[in-house]
């Protein structure tokens, strides 16, 4: 919700009916968790299974200056989805929209975590490390956002117009809610 988003309202719209569809794909047992951030990470609703909960902290506007804590927000994303208080089911990921940019005045880095703290701390939790499903869009710069992705098992969408995210986000919740398979092998 920094000023690339939260400035245009299109993008916005798209991105919040996109982001309620996912909800709307939940499972009844199924539990998230909405961050908003700009020169802030604003942890808008925690982990209920209520969607309606979930709906209104999509819609809630942060007010935020124009900068992009990117690294704070996915670190605190990780962390809490692997707050074993916090969350109850065993699938655990986090679902990044984002322009790739860490930025703050005079073009320097915002967050306090760097990539390198993000990538360890995802690969590092969970019962098989968290990974990060980033979604790009605007005007990118691609190389964290698909690092992110590759180094913790999630995958890089990229989204050339905003009213591609409602696919994305389908193919995200179809990958995590739908098409899974436990397999066993015994020796």
């Amino acid at each position: 919700y920094s000023g690339s988003i939260s400035g245009n309202p299109e993008v916005k719209g798209d991105l919040e009916a996109a982001a309620k569809n996912l909800v709307d794909d939940l499972g009844s047992d199924d539990e998230a968790e909405i961050i908003k951030f700009g020169s802030k990470v604003k942890v808008m609703q925690e982990f209920p299974s209520d969607k309606a909960l979930l709906r209104k902290a999509i819609t809630t506007d942060p007010i935020f200056d124009k900068w992009t804590a990117l690294y704070d927000a996915v670190w605190q994303g990780i962390n809490d989805v692997d707050d074993p208080t916090k969350t109850l089911n065993a699938r655990k990921a986090v679902v990044l929209l984002s322009d790739g940019k860490d930025i703050g005045p005079n073009d320097q880095p915002l967050s306090q975590n760097t990539i390198d703290d993000v990538i360890e701390d995802a690969q590092n939790n969970g019962i098989s490390g968290i990974p990060i499903f980033s979604i790009g869009l605007g005007n990118l710069d691609t190389n964290p956002l698909e690092e992110m992705a590759d180094e913790t098992g999630g995958i890089f969408y990229e989204s050339t117009e905003s009213d591609n995210l409602d696919t994305i986000y389908e193919q995200i919740a179809d990958l995590l809610f739908t098409d899974q398979y436990v397999i066993k092998y015994e020796s």
